[in-house]
Formats: C-alpha cells, sequence, structure tokens
C-alpha cells in the first residue's frame, strides 16, 4: 500500500511557489533542468549528432498536447531530442510548451551546449532550410539532411537529379541516432499509469546510461526458425497438430 501512496504524492516541485502567469512546464522544470545539465556533464558526444522528435503517449486534456491524424499515437506530448548518431546517447532534450517560440530558435536552443565546436547535425526536412543553415554555420555547427522546395532552395538545385552512386550521403548513416535512443528505451520500459501529465513526462524522460555498442555477433548463434510440416495420416486436407496443454490433459477438442 506503500507505492501508491508514495506516487499520489509524488510532485517535483512546490505548488505553491508557483506564480499563476508562469510557464506551462514549471511543475516539472526542475527535473528537466537537472536531467539536461546531467546529460552535457556525464558524457561528450563524438560530432556526428542527429536531431528529430520522440513522442509521450498522453490522451488527457493538456495545453501542450499535440494531434497528428497520419501518426499510429495521434495525442502526444512532443519532444525534441539531440541524440549522438552512433550510439543514441540523449545529449539534450526540449519538450514542447506551445508557447509561441519559433522552429529556428528551438533548434539553437536544443544544439546551445553544442555550438562553437563545429559538430555536424543531421536532420530532416521538418527542420532542415536554407535559412537554418546560415543560422547553424554563424554558429559554427555544420548541417546535413534533407530540404524542402519551399524552405528557400534554389531553382537550379530543384530540379536537380542525381544518379545513383553520383554522390555519397551519410544522412542514412548519422540519422538515427534518436531512432535509437528509443530502442534502447523499449527495453527497459518504465511505463506507467498516471492521471497527472507531470508524472507520465518525468518516468518518460530520455534518461539513458553511458552508451555502449551493441556486439553485432550477439545474435549470431541464433538458430533459424524454419517452419515443419505436419505429419498425418493424409485423411485431412487441412491438417492442424494438437494443442499441447489439450495432449497432456487428455482432451479432444
Amino acid at each position: 500500500m506503500a507505492a501508491p501512496a508514495v506516487k499520489q504524492s509524488w510532485h517535483f516541485c512546490n505548488n505553491d511557489n508557483i506564480p499563476h502567469n508562469t510557464h506551462r512546464l514549471a511543475k516539472i522544470q526542475p527535473v528537466i533542468d537537472y536531467l539536461q545539465r546531467k546529460f552535457n556533464d556525464i558524457y561528450k558526444p563524438n560530432r556526428q549528432l542527429s536531431l528529430d522528435e520522440c513522442i509521450i503517449p498522453w490522451r488527457g486534456r493538456l495545453s501542450i498536447n499535440t494531434y497528428n491524424p497520419v501518426k499510429i499515437t495521434k495525442y502526444v506530448i512532443l519532444v525534441r531530442m539531440l541524440c549522438e548518431a552512433v550510439t543514441g546517447y540523449t545529449c539534450n532534450f526540449h519538450v514542447y510548451a506551445a508557447d509561441g517560440k519559433k522552429l529556428e530558435d528551438t533548434v539553437l536552443t536544443i544544439i546551445e551546449p553544442y555550438e562553437n565546436i563545429w559538430h555536424q547535425i543531421y536532420q530532416d526536412n521538418y527542420y532542415n532550410s536554407v535559412k537554418m543553415a546560415k543560422i547553424l554555420l554563424q554558429n559554427k555547427v555544420r548541417v546535413c539532411g534533407t530540404i524542402r522546395k519551399n524552405r528557400g532552395l534554389p531553382p537550379s538545385l530543384q530540379t536537380l537529379r542525381l544518379s545513383r552512386g553520383q554522390h555519397e550521403f551519410h544522412y542514412n548513416r548519422y540519422m538515427k541516432g534518436v531512432d535509437r535512443a528509443d530502442q534502447y528505451l523499449t527495453y527497459y520500459s518504465i511505463f506507467r499509469k498516471a492521471k497527472k501529465w507531470t508524472k507520465r513526462v518525468v518516468i518518460s524522460a530520455p534518461t539513458r546510461r553511458a552508451p555502449k555498442l551493441d556486439n553485432p555477433g550477439r545474435l549470431s548463434n541464433f538458430r533459424k526458425h524454419k517452419l515443419v510440416n505436419i505429419v498425418t495420416s493424409g485423411r485431412s486436407v487441412k491438417p492442424q497438430r494438437q494443442c499441447k496443454v489439450c495432449a497432456v490433459q487428455k482432451k479432444k477438442k
């Protein structure tokens, strides 16, 4: 009975000290600041970083909730993440708060600890634009990714067609950092039912230990699954194997 009582009274700041017109993430801001500081101090990533977004499912009434009818999980809390491309280590993250902040300002906030040292940011066409690339280059950050035609792309490049093998990009190699971080989080899922969005965000925060490369030959000794024909007398057109439980208990279907 102690665990539900502790979970019910679990808060991350004193609500009496929160002003009336404050930031929408004020109730979890101390936890966000702590995690961001730890992510930056514990581990220094390599040059290649990937910028993408992950989601926290939430169908409750919430002002920062986003809706995307195309996705399977339509009602989510959006978290933009900056991860190391090779290991998936979470370098920094930003929880969307629906505060009217421009996308360029959000990206600059996420990559701020890694400016002026020529990191390489890999991002998709949602974040990439000519204007964004110029801003990143001014902050000594290189950028690589796909781009939409209406994002300031010159007309000479809009009709450009490259043949297979004509140009080699590292985009497909280094764009999987956030996906790799999500994959590691699913191995040790700590999702719990919660009526408060603050608990769901903190429990689902992109926490991760220092990266360790997975051995490519870890699964090499596993036997491949092969289909085996069911041995029958030939009387049945569609033979079925008997249930193991029913066979032990000597029951017939």
